[in-house]
């Protein structure tokens, strides 16, 4: 998992490929790679993801920036913070973790 900013301005880039909207880092998004994102066939999606002990709930909102490797998905901030992990630790921004769609 790689943290993103999907706010206007942040480092996400443009507004979400789901609903062309920019949405607050405060929320929990998700943007999948093109292969999994699968030409929006995947929007609004709740996918849980686990690591380090902790899982939460996050929404697929957009796809990854290419070039984009099909392990990888980009999470908000948010979602970080609810696995526990912060600015500082070692692990924060790039983490492994394991995850399914629940929805």
């Amino acid at each position: 998992m790689t943290v993103n900013s999907f706010e206007k301005g942040g480092d996400g880039g443009g507004p979400s490929a789901c609903d062309g909207h920019f949405h607050s880092n405060k929320d929990h998004w998700v943007a999948l790679p093109p292969s999994t994102f699968d030409h929006n066939s995947n929007c609004f999606r709740k996918l849980k993801i686990s690591a380090r002990g902790k899982s939460t709930v996050a929404t697929v909102i957009d796809e990854c920036a290419k070039p984009c490797k099909d392990d990888i998905v980009d999470a908000s901030e948010s979602v970080w913070k609810a696995l526990g992990v912060h600015h500082g630790d070692n692990d924060f921004g790039l983490m492994p973790i394991t995850w399914h769609f629940i929805s």
